[in-house]
């Protein structure tokens, strides 16, 4: 019995559009997906030939060291976490050369990176040898097109600067190593205090745009907070 308002509408052009630039679609694969992803599973997920990189997230990790550390494996697998790592990333090298030879397609192999405990990132004090493992998993690994280095999060501009350093180390290493591998950054819209020498270093950003609240009216991941704004950010 009351009158309809509308406070808002979001409209839409769903055209289909030619993209000139690098469009890129990264797909995750976590350690726990692996056990259970056979062979055949990852070539019907390459065969919609939509994917260009895949991701494998929360197989390893820094410790305050800088150190690899790895996930522990299954338990009924009888592999350390290590053996395990190594086991998943030969079936997906195997999944995405098949898929290559077949479709003329490359897709890319990312290893996803974060410290195990962020209260104990151990930066600056240990970035040379943070930077040498992050040279194991990519530079030196030719099964490894590239890393996704997730922090989440620094929480001061102190921390910011020493994660910002460590990249450019970083870089520096890859430049000096000659192997054309990547350096992406995830990264959400909020409080990013890197500057422009740290944002040179790194190729690409996954911007985690999910799970964010609508300032204006409360509504979960809505177009506006959830997209435009993260991308303008």
């Amino acid at each position: 019995g009351k009158a309809l308002s509308i406070a808002e509408a979001e409209v839409y052009d769903v055209t289909a559009k030619e993209y000139d630039g690098d469009f890129r679609v990264f797909n995750y694969y976590s350690a726990g997906d692996m056990q259970y992803t056979s062979h055949e599973d990852l070539l019907e997920d390459l065969s919609h030939d939509t994917i260009t990189d895949v991701i494998l997230i929360s197989f390893a990790f820094w410790a305050e060291d800088g150190s690899v550390v790895y996930a522990d494996a299954p338990k009924d697998s009888g592999m350390t976490g290590e053996e395990y790592y190594n086991a998943s990333l030969d079936k997906m090298r195997a999944a995405v050369d098949e898929y290559a030879a077949t479709s003329g397609r490359k897709v890319n192999i990312c290893i996803d990176f974060y410290p195990k405990d962020t209260s104990k990132h151990g930066l600056p004090a240990n970035e040379t040898a943070l930077v040498q493992s992050i040279k194991q998993l990519i530079a030196d690994d030719d099964r490894v097109d590239g890393i996704d280095i997730d922090w989440e999060y620094p929480t001061s501009a102190y921390e910011w600067k020493v994660y910002g350093d460590m990249l450019v180390e970083a870089r520096k290493m890859l430049d000096a190593s000659g192997k054309d591998k990547y350096i992406s950054l995830a990264l959400t819209a909020g409080s990013v205090t890197l500057t422009q020498e740290h944002i040179d270093a790194v190729d690409f950003v996954q911007m985690m745009a999910y799970d964010r609240f609508d300032i204006m009216d409360g509504n979960h991941s809505s177009f506006r907070s959830g997209a435009y704004s993260s991308m303008r950010y």
